[in-house]
């Protein structure tokens, strides 16, 4: 029997929001008239919470998806196929389930419903909406449209983090003294590095597990709402850029 969304709850007081994180296998899909494959990414875990906008959170989902985590040909070639014993061991420990995409999309959706939630966050959100938008077109067949029809906006803690807690002089020159630069000498910008100025842990490693990520990632968010500084919705293109031209136009880098 296909899971269908229930009623809308009617509590409405706190406001709350869907906080996102997606681990991924690469599919490559046939495009007419091209000759190479297209690369798409796949879903194979997914993990939610809802919160608000202090950080506060309410419930906490994790699923991995049965059509990518057991076709073995599409998850050998993971970025982070080494977890893979990890995860049949969180399996066996009841630390996730693992659910069909439908059944899983269903509760996403439910989850929105339930908790009247108009704002869906997630670090990268490019990467992990396209992640979703093609996860769910492949398996079903059919787009994925649940954004715009509940009317739910999505925004990028990447970029809000750029311009709030990521400018500021103090992370700034705690990256350079951590160490915290790419290749090329730019300050680090990811949620690894972000989570580790705000809690202070300068040795945090980020599991790149879904849920894991989904919750310090809550955070970060929160804590950027708490900087109370202007900040841009939506998806923000390339936000490591604004922290450069911070540290440079301050004569850090």
């Amino acid at each position: 029997m296909k899971y269908q969304p229930k009623n809308r709850l009617t509590d409405k007081r706190i406001k709350k929001v869907i906080v996102f994180d997606t681990e991924t296998a690469p599919y490559y899909e046939e495009v007419a008239g091209v000759k190479d494959k297209r690369q798409l990414q796949l879903i194979f875990d997914i993990g939610w919470t809802v919160a608000d906008k202090k950080g506060n959170i309410f419930i906490k989902r994790n699923y991995l998806v049965d059509e990518v985590f057991t076709n073995m040909s599409l998850m050998k070639h993971a970025h982070y196929f080494n977890k893979y014993p990890n995860y049949l061991r969180m399996l066996q420990d009841n630390k996730i389930k693992m659910k069909k995409w439908g059944f899983i999309i269903a509760q996403f959706e439910q989850d929105i419903l339930n908790y009247s939630i108009k704002e869906g966050y997630a670090f990268n959100i490019a990467f992990d909406k396209r992640a979703m938008e093609n996860t769910h077109r492949i398996l079903t067949g059919r787009e994925f449209l649940f954004w715009k029809v509940h009317e739910v906006k999505t925004n990028c803690i990447w970029g809000m983090c750029a311009e709030t807690i990521m400018s500021k002089v103090g992370y700034i020159k705690t990256a350079i003294e951590q160490g915290w630069l790419s290749e090329s000498g730019n300050i680090t910008t990811n949620a690894e590095c972000a989570y580790r100025y705000i809690t202070r842990v300068y040795d945090f490693k980020e599991s790149h597990t879904a849920l894991d990520d989904a919750t310090i990632e809550t955070e970060i968010m929160a804590r950027c709402f708490k900087t109370r500084m202007k900040m841009s919705f939506g998806i923000i293109p390339h936000p490591w850029k604004i922290v450069k031209g911070k540290a440079e136009a301050l004569g850090l880098l």
